[in-house]
């Protein structure tokens, strides 16, 4: 009988500066006039062209201030032989945090298409952009995340040709959380159409009597919602089992067999909790149709009240994703050969997507609207009036893989061996 307990921690920071043309300063004879001024809007504007054409400007992902993260594993791993049996148990806990700027696009990033004419370039040099994007400043979700598991498996030698595992994990993963009422998002089932304001074909809003600004938008920790915007599943259990066959008793044929179950880690990235400490009404947001470069909203003018874009998660549904796999082989040794036939596989489910939910539905015997084939604003037409892209992420992705496998390594003597395989 063994046990093993292990405590570890691991840290990683990182500052990353930029050089060269950064800030607006360092050109003086360039000037323009954006709709926010929040932190790091004094970088140089992201412009990207259409056609083949590298970008320009600085990335919203730059600099990157002080980002840490800190993670802490506890770990104990017991066996015992007992007889005909290896038994093994044992647990993790993993405590992580992230403490990271969320990366945003507070200088503004133009897209130039060629609509105007026919060049992106071309229409770069007249100011005839086809889109402006701007978020009106950047902030620091803290974010931590938890994993307890435990687990036990048994290998059994049944009989003198037969060996069998089987073995469960139960976990405990829900979904990590940043602060409280720190962070927003959109949720379709509080969303009035009563409320919503007039959209104008640039992309800009008109508020009405009855206009909400926070229409649908929920708050983490707040009137019921979960700090870390799931409802969804905590619990998930991963069996596993398997099997050695000695088929004839002679120790040249055996069949293997196997099938297990996990899932995958969630912390940032197929959650909300990084993307969604940008959202309204913490962070404003504006896409301008058809702007003009360098000043989006004119000379001196005020921001206009925008359409915002806006980072969700489907609060009932969202979950790790389980990977199913399973392999069935059989081994027969040959004079100077060993030749191995077998199938194997894996079928992932609840992998994460991220969806528009208020994308264009398809209209008049199209699969699509094409109204924005004609350079109207997009979501004029979108289900929820008053917000533009609500890039929401839902556990709906799948994906398999299958396979026949063939081996027949040979041996020429000399402690020399040829090994020829094939997968289909």
């Amino acid at each position: 009988m063994v046990n093993q307990l292990s405590l570890g921690a691991n840290i990683y920071v990182v500052d990353l500066g930029t050089s060269g043309l950064v800030y607006q300063e360092q050109l003086p004879d360039f000037h323009t006039d954006l709709p926010y001024s929040g932190f790091l809007s004094n970088r140089l504007p992201q412009v990207s062209f259409a056609g083949g054409y590298a970008s320009i400007g600085v990335t919203q992902t730059q600099p990157l201030i002080h980002a840490s993260d800190l993670e802490t594993t506890l770990t104990d791993d017991w066996s015992w032989v007992k007889g005909q049996h290896t038994i093994e148990a044992g647990f993790n806990l993993v405590n992580s945090t992230k403490r990271q700027n969320k990366f945003a696009q507070s200088n503004g990033t133009w897209n130039f298409s060629g609509r105007f004419t026919g060049d992106s370039v071309a229409d770069y040099l007249l100011g005839d952009a086809e889109s402006f994007y701007q978020e009106s400043t950047e902030r620091r979700p803290y974010i931590h995340g938890r994993i307890m598991a435990g687990y036990i498996q048994d290998s059994w030698k049944a009989t003198k040709n037969l060996t069998v595992n089987y073995g469960l994990r139960i976990s405990y993963m829900p979904m990590p959380q940043a602060q409280n009422r720190f962070e927003a998002m959109f949720y379709p089932a509080t969303y009035d159409p009563a409320h919503a304001p007039v959209v104008n074909n640039d992309g800009t809003i008109t508020p009405t009597a009855n206009y909400n600004p926070t229409n649908g938008i929920v708050v983490n920790g707040e009137n019921g919602i979960p700090q870390n915007f799931a409802y969804g599943q905590k619990w998930y259990l991963a069996p596993t089992a398997g099997f050695a066959w000695n088929v004839f008793g002679d120790g040249k044929t055996s069949l293997r067999g196997g099938y297990g179950s996990t899932q995958t880690r969630v912390f940032t990235g197929a959650d909300c909790t990084y993307d969604c400490a940008n959202n309204y009404p913490f962070v404003q947001s504006i896409t301008l149709n058809h702007p003009q470069f360098p000043n989006p909203i004119g000379t001196g003018a005020a921001a206009p009240p925008g359409a915002p874009n806006l980072s969700n998660i489907d609060l009932w549904s969202k979950s790790a994703a389980t990977i199913y796999t399973y392999s069935l082989t059989l081994e027969h040794q040959f004079p100077g050969w060993l030749v191995a036939v077998g199938g194997a596989g894996n079928h992932s489910e609840n992998m994460p997507l991220s969806l528009d939910m208020n994308q264009p539905g398809p209209t008049g015997g199209y699969d699509y609207n094409p109204a924005i084939n004609a350079g109207a604003y997009e979501y004029l037409y979108g289900q929820y009036l008053g917000y533009a892209n609500l890039s929401t992420k839902q556990s709906l992705g799948r994906a398999n893989w299958n396979a026949l496998t063939v081996s027949a390594p040979h041996s020429v003597g000399h402690g020399l061996f040829f090994t020829g395989a094939y997968t289909f």
